[in-house]
């Protein structure tokens, strides 16, 4: 490699004896093999797992960079980190697959003449009998939406796994295009009923039937004309497996199903669990064998100088300390992510972290930063008149007028909900019926049962039929989709409503996405074009802060070798250049907040109280192992 292509390894801190490269024009090709259709095969020939079972290879760590290799590899020392990777970078994708991989044990990258009862395999078939012994991961975000989105790529990630699995078990169809084996997934299909249940629709019972020997079909053969029903229900029941038994969601407002299934009468968490960081007080006692605490956007552990993120930062700091004085928490390897924090603030962090609660961070080292920014070319051009309604209008309309769908459509920010409601009701006055529904699964593509874009449909939160808000679905059949945080207490029905427009904005199938600011955090969506027309928020209209417009802006691209345009004020223009291309260090600096909690009630009853003196308990707890933990040499 030529020296011109190395990165100042000085923005490298963290990784310790690791050449670091800026690797991504070298990103690894997927090592999926794309096998033609049985009909073009020559017989004998060699597939990604045996000459004799052709099968598509589906993994979701297939496409690290060398970067997020190398964490992987510093993950593997058990040591408490500090990951710093600025938005649309990739910070979550190493974390995912060493927790697949490494510490569930669950190989994702099978070789190519591995049979199936190699130990990984035995670990994969104990996830479809046994998901309450394995490892348990506690993921804590600030935001409701950020954990419902972790909660959907952990779904998928584990549907990509089990659909691999059970590819590589039923074999591929013969020359008819009938499945000669399907029989040999049947005790795990019973397996899954069991501990998971059937889904609403009976396709357990369905599969069940359909692989019941016969007198005409004793060896249970799925002639061609049924394969496709087959494999409806049978991702029908993988997804219920996934949902019901190993990703689970903390649900504020609701009895959180989700987060538990019962086991021969007993209750156990599933292996992933989402919450925002003020419930994690709540869950930590029943999260035994947790293995991994990440803390997402863990910059709002520590809030800014003055006002709402302070107390915020307070608050987090309450539950945290409850979460890291828990027994269950001792042993579990602590992970903070940020895109948008000083190193200075990250630093003081961990200190405090490893002096208060006797944490494993490597001080000398200090956090790790990513070499990477967004992928994409981002250019800012001026555009007078944005914040016009008419103007507003033209360009939608005009973006909308090409009859045709791409995968990178637009984002307009909007700051005011009901503006946004007034340009639906103008835009989408009525339902149009754009976007139909899904009937069934799309064809495998390779010689596979699955292939990789059926475990995307699989996994998906759902199409426009599942919509709730009638707005939302008018503007969404009109190819228009809105997000903003409602009013409202944000429910489960929000959450999905928010993951569907993701969703079909990521697939293409509508391709104007009008926005307020809420979309910097927890949203799941890459742009190639973004109208911002102020960074001056109401009510005060103060421009946004470094981070938060970081954030913001960091919508757009996200893809390799992909341009993308943010159309800003001229005036704004200089503050969304230096926000695309600046420094961490342009982040203010951050002390340590510790815990307090703002009792904010008109009644003052007893569970005020209660929450009054625990804060008060917590605060002072804090303080004084921090001390102890200083004079013991800890931080």
């Amino acid at each position: 490699m030529k020296d011109d292509e190395k990165i100042n390894e000085s923005a490298l801190s963290g990784f310790s004896n690791v050449a670091y490269y800026d690797d991504r024009r070298y990103k690894q090709s997927p090592t999926a093999i794309d096998v033609p259709p049985f009909n073009q095969q020559q017989k004998g020939q060699d597939t990604p797992y045996s000459t004799t079972s052709r099968v598509t290879y589906i993994s979701p760590c297939d496409t690290l960079y060398g970067w997020q290799q190398s964490l992987i590899n510093e993950l593997h020392t058990r040591k408490d980190i500090y990951i710093i990777a600025q938005p649309g970078t990739g910070k979550t994708a190493p974390v995912v697959c060493y927790w697949i991989n490494n510490i569930l044990g669950i190989n994702t990258s099978p070789t190519s003449n591995q049979s199936v009862n190699t130990q990984a395999d035995r670990k994969l078939k104990k996830l479809l009998t046994a998901p309450e012994s394995f490892e348990k991961v506690m993921w804590l975000a600030p935001i409701q939406n950020l954990n419902s989105n972790m909660n959907l790529n952990f779904t998928e990630d584990f549907v990509e796994i089990i659909v691999q699995f059970l590819n590589r078990i039923v074999g591929e169809p013969d020359s008819k295009g009938n499945l000669q084996k399907p029989s040999s997934i049947r005790n795990y299909i019973i397996d899954m009923i069991k501990i998971a249940g059937d889904d609403n629709v009976g396709s357990g019972k369905i599969l069940l039937d359909m692989l019941m020997p016969t007198a005409t079909n004793p060896n249970v053969l799925i002639s061609a004309e049924y394969v496709n029903e087959f494999r409806k229900y049978l991702g029908n029941i993988i997804r219920n497996y996934v949902d019901n038994c190993l990703v689970g969601i903390q649900q504020e407002g609701t009895s959180n199903p989700r987060m538990s299934l019962k086991i021969k009468g007993k209750v156990h968490y599933k292996p992933f669990v989402a919450c925002i960081y003020e419930s994690a007080k709540n869950i930590i006692d029943k999260m035994n064998n947790l293995s991994l605490i990440v803390c997402d956007e863990a910059q709002r552990l520590q809030g800014d100088s003055t006002g709402e993120d302070k107390a915020r930062a307070q608050q987090i700091a309450s539950s945290m300390h409850e979460v890291l004085t828990n027994k269950n928490s001792r042993s579990a390897q602590m992970i903070m992510l940020s895109g948008t924090t000083n190193p200075a603030s990250a630093k003081n962090l961990t200190h405090f972290l490893n002096a208060t609660y006797d944490r494993k961070f490597n001080l000398n080292v200090g956090p790790v930063v990513a070499p990477d920014k967004n992928p994409s070319d981002i250019i800012v051009l001026p555009m007078d008149g944005l914040n016009n309604r008419q103007k507003q209008i033209e360009i939608i309309r005009r973006s909308l007028a090409g009859g045709h769908l791409t995968k990178t459509g637009i984002v307009y920010i909007i700051f005011g909900k009901d503006r946004i409601n007034s340009l639906i009701d103008e835009l989408a006055p009525e339902e149009y019926g754009f976007v139909g529904s899904k009937r069934g699964l799309a064809p495998s593509g390779t010689t596979s049962l699955f292939g990789k874009f059926n475990a995307k449909e699989i996994s998906s939160p759902g199409d426009i039929n599942d919509i709730s808000d009638p707005r939302l679905r008018r503007a969404v059949s009109n190819r228009i989709g809105f997000l903003y945080r409602p009013k409202e207490e944000l429910t489960p029905a929000n959450q999905r409503d928010s993951a569907i427009v993701q969703s079909l904005f990521r697939d293409g199938k509508i391709n104007v996405l009008l926005c307020t600011d809420a979309i910097r955090e927890g949203i799941n969506i890459l742009a190639k074009t973004m109208y911002l027309p102020t960074i001056e928020k109401p009510p005060d209209y103060k421009p946004m802060d470094s981070g938060s417009l970081s954030q913001l802006i960091n919508r757009t691209g996200r893809t390799l070798n992909m341009s993308a345009t943010i159309y800003t004020d001229q005036k704004f223009v200089p503050n969304v250049l230096k926000a695309i291309s600046g420094s961490l260090t342009d982040f203010s600096e951050q002390p340590s907040e510790y815990p307090k909690w703002n009792i904010k009630s008109n009644n003052g009853g007893f569970k005020d109280q209660i929450n009054k003196y625990k804060s008060m308990t917590n605060t002072v707890s804090s303080a004084i192992r921090y001390w102890t933990g200083i004079i013991k040499g800890r931080g």
